[in-house]
């Protein structure tokens, strides 16, 4: 939470209405990160900083998933979030994906996948 020292920009000691709505803003960012973050760790079970398929594949599952997300389906969520190609999804692909959105999203709008 920010301090009222924090909130007041130009440091006149009190809080004008473009400061409170700032420091709001900057509130709100950070939980956003926060939930994001959470997220993306709800799938990286071994705490690597990646999402392997396998840990995909124990997501779906999890959700009674498994047996409606075929491997070509996966194979398809990795070669569209896994931009740099290394077989598993960083958190910086993660975060892209959850701000962009991605094709399977809008093709299988009944059957979301996230």
């Amino acid at each position: 939470m920010l301090t009222k020292t924090e909130a007041d920009i130009d440091g006149n000691r009190t809080i004008v209405y473009i400061e409170f709505i700032t420091a709001t803003m900057q509130r709100h960012k950070l939980e956003r990160f926060e939930r994001l973050y959470k997220a993306f760790q709800h799938f990286d079970k071994d705490n690597t900083g990646y999402i392997t398929v396998d840990e995909l594949e124990t997501a779906f599952k999890g959700y009674n998933m498994g047996d409606d997300v075929t491997i070509a389906m996966k194979k398809e969520i990795m070669s569209e979030v896994d931009r740099d190609k290394d077989g598993r999804i960083s958190y910086d692909e993660f975060r892209a994906m959850m701000k962009s959105g991605t094709h399977l999203q809008a093709n299988n709008n009944n059957n979301r996948l996230y």
